[in-house]
């Protein structure tokens, strides 16, 4: 799917595009992205609707604009890691991580966040709120 900047518009921020794929032909559930040049562009994907035999029916994307530049091209394949944070999701938790940072979040309990360690700083292994009545 060829993609472009519309016209009269900088390319700054962060682009958010969707897809539409005819049924069949995206089964996967990565896609990848290129700019103009072919460099590949990191990108978040996510799966918005699916045909009744289970292919790809809409997908949406976000990227930086300036590393997509003034268009490129959307298909399925291995997908490029984002730089920035990243957000995985289990049956348990939520882990953000970067390139310098890693925390997990759990999804019910008393614990806020845990396990979180920084290479510039120390980390901790648990928070958890804390209820203080005043008189």
């Amino acid at each position: 799917m060829k993609l472009h900047l519309l016209e009269n518009r900088p390319a700054l921020g962060m682009s958010v595009f969707g897809g539409y794929w005819p049924r069949g032909s995206v089964k996967g559930e990565s896609f990848c992205l290129v700019n103009e040049s072919g460099k590949p562009v990191p990108m978040q994907s996510e799966i918005a609707a699916r045909w009744p035999d289970g292919s790809v029916k809409w997908s949406r994307h976000i990227a930086s604009a300036e590393e997509l530049g003034t268009g490129g091209e959307l298909a399925a394949g291995e997908e490029t890691p984002c730089k920035g944070l990243r957000v995985e999701e289990s049956a348990d938790e939520w882990t953000v991580s970067s390139a310098r940072m890693r925390l997990r979040v759990p999804k019910c309990g008393s614990i806020l966040a845990c396990d979180y360690t920084n290479e510039e700083k120390d980390g901790f292994s648990s928070v958890s709120p804390v209820l203080q009545l005043c008189r």
